[in-house]
């Protein structure tokens, strides 16, 4: 009889189903099949896949834009964020970041003051920069997703005097063609700017049908000055889609850009997973089932057999008791008030430009100290109540807690360096380094002395008396198996049998009976499972 008096209506029914399972399935592979089915089905939810959607904009000056473009981030759900005309401005920078943590900022100097961009990418987004474009002056190269489905991110800022970059874009598209290039390149073309041809956009138009890219958004204007569309988003044929919008311009004479890609890549920026595994569930049932594996023992001659057999059971019957549920990722957030003042600014911005009166633009200043020092306010609020959930009475909450702010981990290599060269293939990184190791752990050249020679015949005659001699087994005890569980962490971390120590630690005293005799059988046969 199980006790299910403490338990919720859903465990109730949660242990029910699985009893039912259990008791009306035909044979043990059926119901253990069931079961790894449903792990995969857990497994899938936990690696959550979604849509790369962008943000494009050329902001003219991140500083006197910043808090405009906070503002409509939080009105957005991109897992993008990609700015040209950021104008190199460190404070700036600092700022953005300081803000978006939940992106991971990469920035890229300009070749004149007007130029500068950036890519922010949402941290659960796999991101890597590649280093053989780190000093393209106004271009960012990254690798996005998994090695799967992996695609190169690229943006670049090309200024009306200068002309496109197209070797290096030929040489990006060469290591991988499932690229993604946006930017403002002031290239005008009438595939897709309702305005005059220039020479940038002839040029670009015969690249683009070279290399098999097409014009995302095209035919609507993203400059507030004229009818021309000159920040382009290019992709393959492969993944276009007429799914982008031109938002309100935010200040800057350039109009937001928000595309939609068909391309999916493992991320959780707009829903976070969160798994639990009911353990109290676990416990009762696996002593509900203490009787049918003590039958199992005495029926099967090969303990060891039973032992794996035991062991998928333990591992299987916890995915069984695992559930996805799924919560809103972390955003940063912007007070009501904070948003007006933003519009007010913007307003003011307006009235600057329509008047230039020194009295708008003192109140533009005022505006922008104001919104700063609110903004800060707001941080150190939030900080501050943060700080208050810190409990120092409770140790384990505690560090749980504020060990996510100390937390070290080692950083992503990004490449070789080979005969004063680079390497960043991921394929060409792997075979250097199956070559290098394969040179380390080959069989080197016999050149020992004649002790060297004598050693090694003597180590081997002991080897051989080894392999030759019988071995004695040794008995477990029950209580000495009881005892090295219970020393036991209470860790989650598996081997390839799938069971973890907190398993374990909850397996019942009928259960380590037959686990300690299947202990002895393996000792005394001097056999154990293959893993």
């Amino acid at each position: 009889m199980i006790p299910m008096t403490n338990l919720s209506k859903k465990q109730n029914k949660i242990l029910q189903d699985l009893i039912a399972e259990w008791t009306t399935s035909s044979t043990l592979n059926n119901v253990l099949m069931k079961w790894e089915e449903r792990r995969q089905q857990t497994s899938d939810m936990l690696n959550v896949k979604n849509e790369l959607s962008f943000l494009l904009l050329n902001i003219c000056s991140l500083k006197l834009y910043l808090y405009d473009l906070f503002q409509l981030v939080n009105s957005l759900d991109v897992s993008v964020i990609i700015l040209n005309g950021t104008r190199n401005d460190d404070d700036a920078l600092k700022y953005f970041s300081m803000h978006l943590t939940n992106f991971q900022v990469f920035f890229q100097q300009g070749t004149n003051a007007f130029g500068g961009v950036l890519i922010a990418t949402h941290r659960s987004i796999p991101t890597q920069r590649v280093i053989k474009y780190q000093k393209e002056l106004n271009m960012i190269v990254l690798d996005i997703g998994s090695s799967s489905n992996k695609c190169q991110l690229v943006t670049c800022y090309s200024p009306p005097n200068e002309s496109l970059p197209l070797n290096v874009f030929n040489d990006i598209l060469r290591r991988n063609s499932n690229t993604i290039i946006l930017g403002d390149l002031n290239a005008k073309h009438s595939s897709w700017s309702n305005t005059t041809d220039n020479h940038k956009g002839r040029v670009l138009f015969e690249w683009l049908n070279e290399n098999h890219l097409q014009v995302i958004n095209k035919f609507i204007p993203t400059s507030t000055r004229s009818k021309a569309v000159i920040d382009l988003i290019l992709a393959p044929t492969s993944i276009c889609s007429d799914s982008f919008s031109v938002l309100p311009t935010v200040g800057s004479d350039h109009y937001p850009i928000v595309w939609s890609s068909p391309q999916t890549v493992p991320s959780k920026d707009r829903c976070f997973p969160v798994k639990r595994t009911y353990w109290s569930l676990f416990e009762l049932f696996i002593t509900f089932t203490s009787a049918y594996w003590d039958n199992l023992y005495t029926l099967m001659t090969d303990k060891m057999d039973f032992f794996c057999l035991y062991e998928r059971f333990l591992s299987l019957c916890s995915s069984r008791l695992t559930y996805v549920s799924y919560c809103n990722t972390y955003k940063p957030s912007i007070p009501p008030p904070i948003i007006d003042l933003i519009q007010q600014k913007r307003q003011c911005l307006h009235l600057v430009r329509k008047t230039k009166h020194p009295y708008h633009i003192l109140q533009l200043k005022l505006y922008s100290q104001y919104i700063k020092k609110e903004m800060f306010t707001h941080k150190r609020r939030m900080w501050s109540e943060y700080c208050k959930t810190l409990n120092t009475c409770d140790v384990k909450q505690f560090w749980r807690k504020s060990r996510r702010h100390f937390s070290s981990c080692a950083p992503p290599i990004h490449g070789f360096i080979q005969n004063n060269g680079i390497i960043t293939s991921s394929m060409e990184m792997c075979d250097t380094a199956k070559r290098f190791y394969m040179e380390q752990f080959a069989e080197h050249d016999n050149n020992q002395s004649d002790i060297e020679v004598e050693a090694n015949v003597v180590d081997h005659e002991l080897v051989t008396e080894l392999l030759n001699a019988k071995l004695v087994s040794f008995h477990i005890k029950f209580l000495n198996l009881k005892k090295s569980i219970s020393s036991l962490k209470n860790k989650n971390s598996t081997g390839l049998d799938g069971v973890s120590n907190k398993i374990i630690k909850l397996l019942p005293p009928s259960h380590l009976t037959f686990i300690t005799s299947s202990f002895n059988y393996m000792a005394q046969h001097v056999c154990f499972p293959q893993h």
